[in-house]
């Protein structure tokens, strides 16, 4: 747990470090080692279903998961190609990278023992050359090496071509397995093995480690293990059952849903988002190798591209009809149901439409609980993505009504302003101070709330309410207010003498 609290900035060095290009200051070695450790951290996100949030900034594309209980953020850089600063001291750096590297790796190994996962993982070496990014990665539990092996010695014993050297191996892998995880102690060899014969099966442990194969053997190999949920989910920890139990929204955002990415997309993070919340993805062979199925699969439900226009149409080879099931999507709308751990409505995310804004989901109250929160997130929050279009129109309502009410208080303040601003303009046309002026125009001032006092009493004696009666009263309403305002930007000694006069008109009048 406290290693975890320790893993954003390693993170964040190691990804970094993984997209530099292979040449400078920076050892090849470092780099390799950190695109490694990196893909393993993401496969174990994958396997987990521990990603909660993902938001694509200028900087990168920022990550946070919940690893038992603990989150974890990182920032991963755009595939673009860097120009490394001269004012960068990398040899500082590349002291820190030796220390994060042994960190990510040590969290690495833990986190994969509590899957009951392999670790280090194997590479097919084929899908490496091709760039198949995470589909490289052979993720295989302990459970289905040791099954595999045991039941290859099984044929080969029962043909009679079993050797003594297959059976060390079987020994030994088992034995280094039951150190990783005691539970499959036992599955094909003896507990009371005599301690003499460690030395000579140590050369043979060596080999029980999986290392790059030339091709896939089977279909365990071909696609990775976490899609047996049986497999994958065997927490060993209580708080990692709560994790579970919390986090089921995003684990099963995408379960059923098959996505296919086109090749103007950008494949990487995609797939890293869509394959952590259960869905199923496929690309380009322009993008990788590796994809599990072609664009022409009947089972695509969702079609990732970024172009313009109208979706384009099936290729050679595809169903018509179930090419045109299929709901053709911008790159956002998969970030942006993450971060909602709901599927959004596809309204507004059609190629050609314009996009709602990419809101952060990483908001931060202050001391007293408050957060900004704009229109636009107002308006996801109270659609609903069931019903659709009355839940738009409410939250558009909404967005308006309030936008209007913003809109009106911004005129009257502007009003108030201009008013003064006219004042102190004609105070000094005519040589005064704006005090002076408005002692002098007072009297005028005085006959306008006068005006007012008169058509109220009228009002009240007079049954009939008339248009042109009520837009006197406005009208001396408005002087009135001019007057309050004009008193507002008076001095004490002004404003007192204002009042003393005032008091003595209305007394005149009154008499």
């Amino acid at each position: 747990m406290e290693a975890l609290k320790d893993l954003d900035d390693a993170l964040c060095l190691v990804f970094l470090f993984s997209t530099l290009p292979r040449v400078g200051l920076v050892k090849s070695e470092h780099i390799a080692k950190c695109h490694r450790l990196a893909s393993e951290f993401q496969h174990y996100v994958m396997a987990s279903r521990s990603l909660r949030k993902a938001f694509v900034s200028i900087k990168g594309i920022y990550y946070q998961a919940s690893i038992r209980g603990q989150d974890v953020t990182w920032v991963v850089p755009h595939a673009f190609s860097q120009d490394r600063p001269h004012d960068v001291d990398f040899r500082v750096m590349g002291t820190f990278l030796e220390i994060y590297e042994t960190l990510v790796r040590f969290v690495n190994l833990r986190l994969y023992k509590e899957l009951n996962l392999v670790y280090p993982p194997a590479i097919d070496k084929e899908r490496e050359d091709g760039a198949a990014g995470l589909a490289a990665f052979v993720i295989e539990s302990t459970a289905e090496i040791v099954n595999r092996v045991a039941a290859e010695d099984k044929d080969s014993g029962a043909n009679g071509t079993a050797t003594n050297a297959k059976g060390k191996l079987l020994k030994s892998l088992a034995k280094k397995i039951a150190t990783l995880d005691p539970a499959l102690a036992g599955s094909g060899t003896d507990a009371d093995e005599d301690a003499a014969n460690d030395g000579a099966e140590a050369t043979d442990a060596d080999s029980g480690v999986p290392q790059p194969v030339a091709a896939p053997v089977d279909a365990s190999e071909r696609l990775p293990a976490l899609q047996d949920d049986s497999v994958v989910f065997e927490p060993t920890a209580v708080d990692d059952d709560a994790r579970m139990a919390s986090g089921s929204n995003h684990a099963t955002l995408f379960a059923g849903l098959v996505f296919f990415l086109s090749r103007e997309v950008p494949r990487a993070p995609l797939e890293f988002v869509i394959r952590s919340c259960g869905g199923t993805v496929g690309w380009e062979p322009t993008s990788g190798a590796g994809s599990p199925f072609s664009a022409t699969d009947a089972r695509i439900t969702h079609m990732v591209v970024d172009r313009t226009g109208s979706p384009p149409p099936p290729p050679p080879g595809a169903d018509p009809a179930a090419w045109a099931r299929r709901e053709f999507l911008q790159p956002q709308w998969v970030f942006d149901s993450l971060n909602a751990a709901k599927l959004l409505r596809t309204r507004g995310y059609h190629p050609g439409e314009e996009l709602p804004a990419h809101l952060s989901p990483f908001v931060q109250k202050d001391a007293l609980g408050l957060a900004y929160v704009p229109p636009e997130a107002k308006a996801v929050e109270a659609t609903d993505g069931a019903n659709g279009v009355e839940g738009d129109a409410d939250a558009a309502e909404d967005v308006s009504e309030s936008e209007g009410e913003d809109d009106l208080d911004d005129e009257e303040e502007s009003g108030e302003d201009e008013a003064v601003y006219e004042a102190e303009l004609k105070a000094e046309s005519a040589g005064l101070t704006l005090s002076e002026y408005l002692t002098k125009n007072s009297g005028e001032a005085a006959a306008a709330a006068a005006a007012a006092n008169s058509d109220e009493k009228k009002k009240k004696k007079s049954p009939a309410d008339t248009a042109a009666a009520r837009r006197q009263r406005a009208a001396a309403k408005e002087r009135a207010e001019e007057v309050e305002l004009a008193k507002s930007v008076m001095s004490r000694k002004a404003r007192d003498l204002y009042d003393r006069v005032d008091y003595s008109r209305k007394r005149r009048l009154e008499e």
